[in-house]
């Protein structure tokens, strides 16, 4: 089984696991456009689509196929002792939702069966023993697979984005539900 992983943020990434092969990691691709005096950073919906085709490859070899997509949601706002709450950006939150359903959007016409998976869910059986904090993402990636580069060009430091995919990966392998994916294809939730 070829198992995806996306983790759907401008800052998320792609990876593949499949039989017989290294695994893969692909930072989301993004455009770089201006919003009056700001250049912010969109989802690139053709690049997305031309990635997602690119990862599953491998599948046209009549392996089965299953993507585990981290569930999209909104982040309640906190606050530090003595400050107010600061809410999530509406224009962040706005292209994180973009972006989540243009993955969805992918994954469907392009015929992959999918789960929309809470982090809450893939962390617990992922990070068990070390958290849910970022940086834990990082390390358990770095142990199950040792190998595989979770640096971006140019970066200084591991991606967290990078490591989430990944895990999702294994997630999804682990898991390999794709008689579930079907039903949460058609819209239900795993």
């Amino acid at each position: 089984m070829i198992a995806l992983g996306i983790d759907p943020g401008v800052h998320g990434a792609v990876a593949r696991i499949a039989p017989g092969e290294p695994p893969r990691v692909w930072p989301a691709p993004v455009a770089m456009i201006r919003r009056g005096k700001r250049t912010v950073r969109v989802p690139d919906l053709r690049a997305m689509w031309e990635l997602l085709q690119e990862a599953t490859t491998v599948a046209a070899t009549g392996v089965e196929t299953f993507c585990a997509l981290e569930l999209a949601r909104a982040i309640p706002p906190r606050a530090k002792e003595g400050e107010e709450p600061r809410a999530s950006g509406a224009v962040g939150m706005f292209n994180y939702g973009l972006g989540y359903g243009a993955w969805q959007m992918a994954l469907t016409g392009l015929g992959i069966p999918y789960a929309c998976v809470h982090p809450a869910t893939w962390k617990k059986a992922m990070l068990r023993d070390v958290g849910s904090a970022k940086g834990a993402a990082v390390l358990v990636a770095q142990r199950l697979f040792p190998g595989v580069s979770l640096r971006p060009p140019r970066a200084r430091k591991d991606h967290d984005g990078l490591a989430e995919a990944l895990l999702l990966a294994e997630y999804a392998r682990r898991t390999g539900r794709p008689a579930a994916a079907a039903r949460a294809a058609e819209g239900a939730f795993a």
